[in-house]
């Protein structure tokens, strides 16, 4: 695989994240989605506490180690990407149905 390719894919997928967190920060609302992120920190952080090597160096953190191991993986970038990207069509099209529906009149 050239390098060209597996930066661009890299980008890709880091662009989806954020499009995917500012589409989920729409759709959900400022308030629920930092009580979403800040559980999930306390999860990570956790687990990373319970699953690393209790080495002191910062550089061998299980998560860390992880996702670099994970984002190097060419099959595993492509899978994730597209799977970002997904889920951040699947938010979009919701919040485009949720304002859609906002703006139609209730004639009952």
């Amino acid at each position: 695989m050239q390098q060209g390719s597996k930066r661009g894919r890299q980008w890709t997928f880091t662009v989806g994240v954020v499009v995917c967190i500012a589409t989920a920060a729409i759709v959900l609302g400022g308030t629920r989605l930092a009580t979403i992120v800040a559980v999930a920190s306390l999860v990570v952080t956790i687990l990373n506490g319970l699953l690393s090597r209790g080495s002191t160096n910062g550089s061998e953190d299980w998560l860390l180690t992880t996702l670099k191991r994970c984002l190097n993986v060419g099959a595993f970038l492509k899978t994730a990407t597209v799977s970002i990207w997904f889920c951040t069509l699947v938010l979009g099209a919701y919040d485009a149905m949720r304002a859609y529906n906002a703006a139609q009149p209730f004639t009952g």
